[in-house]
């Protein structure tokens, strides 16, 4: 079952499961527009930093919207926290909990046609114990942290830079 789970992650996440992603550095030194061997080529580099810093940024956001999706505070978010598992998204800590020790609970109760409100809790509770609500906060972390890894190759005042990491920072750490 490991294939077709893996396939459903690499779609929801452009190819990369969060963690395991070994992105290389996109601009290296003396390619940024402070250096005097700036050209074409690091001109091409910074834009290319700036795609990659949106990117992973995007990909945090996405991942704590997975967790808020599951054990978010409604009130907070304005959307039910068991909306996502009712419609049985294959959302990151779903995906986590599939692979994990309970995932055949999981499975079983996805594949019925409709889950009733103590299925839904039977999955939240599934994921739970997998550890899925912890592993998709650091996942988020992680790609906040390679963020701001980006972040720090692109040319870019102080101040802009301050900017974008609470930006970051939010994202990951927002309630709704």
């Amino acid at each position: 079952m490991g294939g077709p789970l893996l396939r459903v992650a690499r779609r929801r996440y452009d190819g990369r499961i969060p963690g395991n992603d070994q992105r290389e550095d996109r601009c290296a030194p003396g390619r940024s527009p402070g250096n005097r061997s700036y050209t074409r080529r690091g001109a091409a580099c910074h834009r290319r930093g700036a795609g990659a810093l949106g990117e992973t940024i995007g990909l945090a956001f996405q991942i704590h919207d997975d967790y808020l999706g599951i054990w978010g505070n409604p009130d907070l978010t304005g959307k039910s926290n068991t909306n996502d598992i009712a419609r049985k998204k294959k959302t990151l800590p779903v995906i986590h909990g599939l692979l994990g020790p309970g995932g055949k609970a999981v499975r079983e109760i996805y594949a019925h046609p409709e889950l009733t409100e103590a299925d839904i809790s039977a999955v939240i509770t599934a994921l739970r114990e997998s550890g899925a609500d912890e592993f998709t906060r650091e996942a988020a972390e992680r790609q906040a942290a390679a963020a701001v890894a980006i972040l720090d190759t692109i040319d870019l005042a102080a101040i802009q830079k301050d900017d974008l990491r609470a930006i970051g920072a939010y994202l990951i750490d927002r309630d709704a």
